[in-house]
């Protein structure tokens, strides 16, 4: 038998290995907060369509679950009487939520 290559161990990278950069003085900057876009009704229903007509499944989980989270999950649940297991297991990896269970969200979102 042969010995066998063994691949040279990775270098952890960290923020602490990064170069510093500097913007140059005369480049203005402006605050980003992506969670705005993602409180936005519109811009999700728009995302989530699109993610629909693609036959992205993976893509609309995660956006409708960044967007129930930018609006405090738990509050959605309480305010729009949809339990918070129902939610969690309709956006885990594994989870295939009902037409019932989208409806309910959908109509939360969109009122």
């Amino acid at each position: 038998m042969g010995s066998k290559k063994i691949l040279k161990k990775r270098k952890n990278l960290s923020i602490d290995n990064s170069p510093i950069v500097k913007l140059n003085p005369n480049v203005k900057t402006i605050p980003y907060n992506p969670d705005d876009e993602l409180r936005e009704p519109d811009f999700i229903m728009k995302a989530l369509v699109q993610c629909l007509s693609e036959g992205d499944t993976k893509a609309f989980k995660e956006i409708l679950g960044a967007h129930l989270r930018a609006l405090n999950l738990s509050k959605f649940s309480r305010e729009n009487h949809i339990s918070l297991r129902t939610i969690h297991d309709a956006l885990s990896p594994e989870g295939n939520p009902g037409l019932n269970t989208l409806a309910k969200i959908f109509h939360a979102i969109a009122s």
